[in-house]
């Protein structure tokens, strides 16, 4: 019988701590962690604002009784009492003045420093899982969205900060407030106090539930941002305007605003009764307030000073539920705080996540010999209950050039995704040299392959640095980098270029020029070379020649087993015509390999792989005899 009350005391502090869990002060604090000096100088100055501001409330009814007793020569204080109280309210002004300024400089400085460790957390968490597979699931992109910024007004950690210096300095100075009141009449500053911390509550409450509202509309969000990038980047603006779909973004952008927004007026339309009883609360309050004043006033039952001291309390209290500061910012802190709580939520959910499942053994990659091989190999992606790839099972022999053909979509590029580790079989498994991929290093793995994707990236910086950056963590000099353009045919490029190796492949930056597709794809091609140079063992090439004209195409085919002698070689196209000296050919079909063998073997089977050899090859031969009769009208 005893033990009862007890289960009541947990429930309660179970759910004391669910609420703390919850808390935006709890996350914002978090800041402390990123800027422990900065966030102590803030904490400072926001007690001592609101210390100096009740203070000064203190320091006018003292002085506003000492002038009304001069005036009436009765009791009245010397010049020097005079001058005392009006240099206490001068130190008091400056000392909050100086506070107010300090202040100024620390918040943005604290809240720039939470901010950037924030998005620092959530870009190391969203890059933790050595595989990319969670970067396709819609409900963890949702997750990723609000780890940085939540609602349509894109309140972020920095954001957070900001309002928190509001939020808290109102809390402090309304408790001062309501404690001068309670020193006049204890009981009439708890009922101010409970009366505007209802109103605060109540408007808290509404704020929340207008968050949750947003906050659960993450793809309406996303789709708005989609929306605002076609408007606003160069190559989403071309079509944009050429189309003339101008209107119809604007106007999906609004549709979007529109349904996100409605949801969350019509729970304010149903919280109104609760606003209305929390404003009748304070108007009671309040009015009970000044008829207690006035009659003590009235029976000369309160002093002068406990009179000017109590008449600014009373208006004092209300900054506790201010509508024009404090209400909005805290919504603005709560939103902030919102990314806070997506930020740890994400950190819990994949910053501890690994690919292997086993025991690592990083110590064989230095001395692996390269040998490959996929075993019945099934995927598909998360969002999806299609295999992509069923039962692929093929060898990667340590320095022979293999080919991997089949028509767009027959899961090529999957499988590029699988070998580096990217992605994780659904069944079967990947060996290197007869160890599971799962169980080896992944970054030491991924160092020991060079890879050109077929979506390749165009990093917006120098030429130099778009090679450098498959081994940035290696020197290279401009020998280094000559060799590796001379290879893939760049060295006229570079040689074009206004500063060389130096100049700055985006026209958004002073100085910078665009390269063409075919340019950009041989400098794809030279970051992977540089990989090699650097100790790759393995070469990957997706849709090498994807933005090459014909002969450039057959250039590089032809320099295909120079540019790759010694190295265990992946190429992967759709041109079947263009494989045929890769010395093994495996023949994708609709996730299935269905075919294999040199291409001598491969045309006399008389199979899929010399059907399309023979139909794209007559394609080739029609239009380069189109160019050439072309060419020749023209010359005539």
């Amino acid at each position: 019988m005893h033990d009862r009350p007890v289960v009541p005391l947990r429930r309660l502090l179970r759910h004391l701590g669910n609420l703390w869990d919850q808390s935006p002060y709890r996350h914002t604090l978090g800041a402390l962690r990123k800027s422990p000096v900065l966030m102590i100088v803030l904490f400072v100055c926001i007690a001592t604002v609101a210390g100096t501001s009740v203070g000064l409330v203190v320091a006018v009814g003292v002085l506003i009784e000492h002038v009304l007793l001069l005036f009436h020569r009765a009791g009245a204080p010397s010049p020097r009492g005079l001058r005392g109280d009006i240099i206490v309210i001068g130190l008091l002004v400056v000392l909050q003045q100086a506070t107010t300024s300090v202040q100024e400089v620390v918040t943005p400085r604290a809240a720039r420093a939470l901010e950037g460790g924030v998005r620092a957390d959530v870009m190391a968490a969203a890059l933790a899982p050595p595989h990319v597979d969670h970067l396709s699931n819609p409900e963890l992109l949702s997750e990723l969205a609000s780890a940085t910024t939540v609602g349509t007004a894109r309140f972020g950690p920095y954001a957070a900060v900001q309002a928190m210096t509001s939020v808290a300095g109102s809390l402090l100075l309304g408790l001062g407030m309501a404690g001068l009141v309670a020193q006049f009449k204890w009981w009439l500053g708890l009922i101010l106090l409970a009366a505007w911390s209802y109103c605060r509550y109540i408007k808290r409450v509404d704020n929340t539930r207008q968050l949750a509202i947003l906050a659960g509309q993450a793809v309406g969000s996303r789709r708005q941002s989609y929306l605002r990038r076609l408007l606003a980047t160069p190559d989403a603006a071309k079509e944009v305007r050429v189309f003339g779909l101008v209107d119809w973004v604007i106007g999906s952008f609004d549709a979007y605003c529109d349904s996100m927004m409605q949801a969350a007026w019509s729970a304010r339309r149903r919280h109104r009764p609760r606003l209305g009883l929390a404003c009748g609360a304070v108007i009671v309050a309040n009015c009970l307030a000044f008829l207690v004043l006035a009659s003590d006033v009235r029976t000369r039952s309160v002093s002068v000073r406990e009179f000017a001291i109590a008449i600014q309390a009373i208006l004092g209290v209300a900054i506790l539920a201010d509508p024009t500061g404090v209400t909005a910012n805290e919504v603005i802190f709560d939103y902030g705080a919102k990314t806070l709580r997506g930020a740890r939520a994400l950190k819990r959910r994949l910053g501890d996540y690994r690919l292997d499942h086993g025991q690592r053994v990083p110590e064989l990659l230095p001395i692996h010999r390269g040998n490959i091989e996929l075993v019945d190999v099934t995927y598909s992606y998360p969002s999806e209950n299609v295999d992509v790839l069923s039962g692929v099972s093929l060898a990667l022999e340590a320095g022979t050039s293999t080919a991997l053909v089949g028509a767009n979509g027959s899961g090529k590029t999957t499988l590029v995704k699988l070998l580096c580790g990217l992605a994780r079989p659904k069944t079967g498994s990947i060996l290197v040299d007869g160890v599971p991929l799962s169980a080896l290093d992944a970054d030491a793995w991924r160092a020991s392959i060079a890879v050109v994707f077929q979506d390749f990236l165009r990093y917006a910086t120098t030429a130099r640095d778009n090679v450098r950056m498959g081994a940035s963590d290696r020197i290279a000099t401009e020998e280094d980098l000559d060799r590796v353009a001379a290879r893939v045919g760049l060295e006229d490029v570079i040689a074009r270029l206004p500063q060389g190796w130096d100049t700055p492949l985006t026209p958004q930056l002073p100085g910078g020029v665009d390269l063409s597709g075919g340019e950009w794809q041989r400098l794809a091609l030279a970051r992977a070379m540089f990989i090699v140079e650097r100790g790759a063992t393995t070469l990957v090439l997706d849709e090498p020649t994807a933005s090459l004209d014909v002969r450039a195409e057959a250039e590089f085919y032809d320099s295909f087993l120079d540019l790759t002698r010694g190295l265990t070689t992946l190429l992967i196209s759709h041109r079947f015509s263009s494989v045929r000296r890769a010395q093994r050919i495996f023949v994708l079909d609709s996730g299935m390999i269905i075919e294999k063998g040199s291409h001598a073997e491969l045309m006399t089977l008389g199979g899929r792989y010399a059907h399309l050899y023979s139909l794209q090859a007559n394609s080739v031969e029609r239009s380069e005899a189109g160019a050439y009769k072309g060419r020749a009208v023209g010359a005539g």
